[in-house]
């Protein structure tokens, strides 16, 4: 199902989809934040939209192939891919090569911002210890609960993720090159 929306539409679709998500995430934290409900909105409508721009242009850049592609031979793609299977279709091949290279790029790049994610928990513990001066005892207690949640996404759930993933996109590029370089005979 997720395959299906994510990757079965066009870049637009997929672009929508994930800053309808990532601007839904940050006005459920900015409303847990105690802000207000037109401010929280507002930050979750923003950060949605900036953050759907900006994947827009690196769909653009990468995986041109996959978007040449019609809608089942796309979601095939990606499914030997997330699931570190033989694509079995050499049309699909260089497909599969080119969104492996993809994912690989993705998760790498997600390592190497993985400060901003402690800054986050940084900023989480603060708000914690202030509320628990001057603000409220519960506010506190939510603060310094979602503080040790992130701490515990980044620093267990995250690279088992990655390597999960990776493993898998590096299995699925290996068969879809063998394919390449030993090509079916012809029937």
């Amino acid at each position: 199902m997720r395959d299906r929306l994510l990757w079965g539409g066009g870049r637009m679709r997929q672009t929508a989809v994930f800053g309808v998500w990532i601007g839904l995430v940050v006005t459920a934290v900015s409303l847990f934040g105690d802000d207000s409900v037109p401010a929280a909105l507002g930050s979750g409508a923003f950060t949605g939209t900036v953050c759907a721009v900006l994947i827009y242009r690196q769909q653009q850049h990468h995986w041109r192939s996959g978007w040449a592609l019609d809608r089942s031979d796309r979601l095939a793609v990606v499914a030997a891919v997330r699931k570190g299977q033989d694509i079995a279709d050499p049309r699909l091949a260089s497909a599969t090569v080119d969104f492996a290279d993809l994912v690989r790029r993705g998760r790498l790049s997600q390592s190497g911002h993985r400060w901003i994610l402690w800054a986050a928990v940084v900023g989480m513990a603060g708000a914690a210890v202030w509320n628990l001066f001057e603000g409220s005892d519960v506010a506190a207690l939510a603060w310094g609960a979602g503080a040790a949640a992130l701490t515990g996404l980044i620093a267990h759930v995250i690279p088992r993720s990655e390597r999960y993933w990776l493993h898998r996109a590096e299995r699925a590029e290996s068969l879809a090159r063998n394919l390449l370089a030993h090509p079916p005979a012809p029937a």
